[in-house]
């Protein structure tokens, strides 16, 4: 378990691992983009140009679309048939 900082808070039968040093197993600061309500993860910090740069040409385009508006109606379920 994770708090909202990314510090390791709790893990399951952590007897079993033999004395773990949570401090080293925090989860590692991502950049979050939200462009048209899509949202990018970039790994590397100011790795380049950024999401709504690289798009700029195609931004009026892509908000036509207004994808940040839409709202998830339901679950879908598929299965799977076996060949």
């Amino acid at each position: 378990t994770y708090d909202s900082a990314g510090r390791l808070t709790g893990l399951p039968d952590e007897a079993l691992y033999g004395g773990i040093d949570r401090r080293r197993l925090g989860l590692a600061p991502v950049e979050l983009e939200n462009f048209h309500g899509f949202l990018f993860v970039r790994l590397k910090a100011s790795a380049g140009p950024s999401v709504a740069q690289m798009l700029a040409p195609l931004s009026g385009e892509i908000a036509a679309h207004r994808f940040g508006s839409l709202r998830p109606l339901g679950r879908v379920t598929e299965r799977v048939r076996e060949a």
